[in-house]
């Protein structure tokens, strides 16, 4: 998964949400990062952390991109 600023065009063939960041979070080589979406989902994604990147604000408009041959889905 991929973590965009909201005007950046997502690959074609990606999937794509759009939402507002809840929370970031350093934990240690791993950023966790949760965001609200716009259908009411809460999508914690957890990224490598890089001391050059800065990790997006709580409130920052942003897009989850990721290759459908990436996703998985859980059934209750």
């Amino acid at each position: 998964m991929r973590i965009c600023g909201i005007d950046q065009r997502a690959d074609d063939g990606n999937n794509v949400l759009n939402g507002k960041v809840a929370s970031s979070s350093f934990c240690g080589g791993m950023t966790r990062v949760t965001v609200d979406t716009e259908n009411g989902l809460k999508i914690t994604a957890k990224l490598v952390s890089d001391r050059s990147e800065s990790r997006p604000a709580p409130g920052t408009s942003v897009r989850l991109c990721w290759s459908p041959s990436d996703g998985v889905v859980l059934e209750k």
